[in-house]
């Protein structure tokens, strides 16, 4: 297998049971938690601390490259799908075009094509709906809440989380 980076052999160790870490149990199909085995393994590893810092980031560089690739590829085949349904759609169009030309319901030796009338709700301008006619999401302005909370404000319900996060340059 190439790899981007060398990662010290050791490590495959570490990383292959990272892979494949989803187990479940047989019987109960429960997912088994690997997370204490893999920690377990992180600290026997016979490296420095230091190497087993930069093994885990070749492989989480990596990893990053793997899912960059992926989202590319996710795109490409999401812009296909699309043009596909555009395809479709302009198809159903041109069906339904001729069948209003004819003015009548078609019958073949395999479909049966005809038009139905439905009724769709347009509005012109939200801004003018009387209120019981929208829905409005609530959501918090984590922004401003930041602000009051820095400024002393008390809010009910809100405070400051202390959050640790990894740098790596």
């Amino acid at each position: 297998m190439s790899n981007l980076f060398d990662l010290n052999q050791q490590f495959y160790t570490l990383r292959d049971i990272l892979e494949n870490d989803i187990e479940f149990n047989e019987e109960t199909g429960e997912i088994i938690d690997n997370s204490e085995t893999i920690n377990k393994l992180f600290e026997e590893l016979e490296l420095s601390l230091n190497d087993k810092l930069d093994n885990c980031q070749k492989w989480i560089l990596e990893n990053s490259a793997k899912v960059e690739a992926l989202k590319k590829e996710s795109k490409r085949l999401s812009d296909k799908a699309k043009a596909i349904e555009n395809k479709t759609d302009r198809l159903k169009e041109l069906m339904k075009l001729s069948l209003v030309a004819s003015g009548k319901t078609i019958k073949t030796d395999i479909f049966t094509f005809s038009l139905r009338k439905s009724k769709a709700v347009q509005v012109a301008d939200e801004n003018e709906l009387p209120r019981n006619y929208v829905r409005i999401e609530k959501k918090a302005d984590k922004k401003a809440i930041k602000e009051a909370l820095e400024n002393g404000i008390e809010i009910p319900g809100c405070s400051f989380a202390e959050n640790v996060s990894l740098s790596v340059k």
